[in-house]
């Protein structure tokens, strides 16, 4: 069941894709599940598996839509 802020279960969240996570030692975070591994990857700067009992996520939710002019931003010549 999706709670009203939109998180939902970790059982039921996507492989494969980046989403965020909670967790009850990093809070949100960028993920992914790798089904090679059969494990949480992080996405911060060094890429770690989540691995310890305390940091196993419990909830995850969609990644936002970038803005509407992110791509103009990171393009100057546009």
């Amino acid at each position: 069941m999706t709670e009203p802020s939109g998180w939902q279960p970790i059982d039921t969240a996507p492989s494969d894709e980046p989403i965020l996570i909670y967790t009850q030692a990093w809070g949100p975070i960028i993920a992914v599940h790798s089904a090679e591994f059969g494990e949480w990857l992080s996405r911060m700067q060094v890429p770690v598996s989540i691995r310890d009992e305390s940091e196993a996520p419990t909830h995850w939710h969609p990644l936002p839509e970038p803005p509407a002019d992110a791509a103009r931003d990171a393009d100057p010549s546009a």
